[in-house]
């Protein structure tokens, strides 16, 4: 199949030229408004759907910390050989966290609060 080049015409003068850049910015400003309309409309839905699904959002929270509570109570006896545990409809596991955030500010106020103790000092 033979490549076929649009035919747009020419441009064949400055004042063509300012014309074609007048045009464009004119285009992109018509689809920046209907740009702007879309996301009005979205943000819309959106707003519609989160207000419908609060509801359901806040149930799943509650789950959640019920099974948090669960498998907190029962440590010992789920998590004895393993991390996580698999069930017919999903799973969820217990870790404990090793990793801390330190900030700038932390050691200033671990030495103001007088502990010490807690701060290791690498050669």
């Amino acid at each position: 199949m033979a490549r076929l080049k649009p035919n747009v015409g020419k441009i064949k003068t400055i004042e063509g030229a300012n014309l074609a850049l007048k045009e464009i910015g004119m285009l992109e400003h018509e689809l920046a408004a209907i740009d702007a309309e879309a996301d009005k409309r979205i943000a819309e839905i959106k707003a519609q759907g989160a207000k419908q699904g609060e509801g359901i959002r806040k149930r799943i929270v509650d789950l959640s910390a019920l099974l948090g509570s669960y498998a907190e109570y029962n440590r010992d006896e789920l998590f004895r050989d393993r991390k996580t545990v698999d069930f017919s409809f999903g799973s969820f596991g217990y870790r404990k966290s090793t990793s801390i955030s330190v900030k700038k500010t932390t050691l200033e106020l671990l030495k103001k609060l007088r502990l010490d103790k807690y701060i290791r000092v690498k050669e």
